[in-house]
């Protein structure tokens, strides 16, 4: 059985230097149980993007700083990849 994916974040770390609990945050975004803060800060699953944009304001930081071993991966390999867009080659970052 293969492993389960996990998204390396820094929610938690955030979240702590916001002074804010799991429940808080959970009440902020509107949920009524803060099981999926606990999901997305183990790294089991990830918030849609409008739940990391309002992540990132509640913690006053970019929704890059919460992912950011994510992005830098993505960056780096978008980096030297190509991207294709309407037949023509266009060098990745153009």
């Amino acid at each position: 059985m293969p492993k389960p994916q996990k998204y390396p974040n820094s929610l938690r770390k955030h979240r702590k230097k916001a002074g804010l609990r799991q429940q808080e945050v959970a009440h902020a975004l509107g949920l009524n149980t803060c099981e999926r803060i606990s999901k997305w800060e183990n790294g089991h699953s990830i918030p849609t993007l409008w739940s990391l944009f309002k992540l990132a304001m509640l913690y006053r930081v970019s929704p890059q700083e919460l992912y950011d071993e994510m992005y830098q991966s993505i960056a780096n390999s978008s980096a030297s990849t190509d991207v294709i867009l309407s037949g023509e080659r266009i060098p990745a970052g153009e």
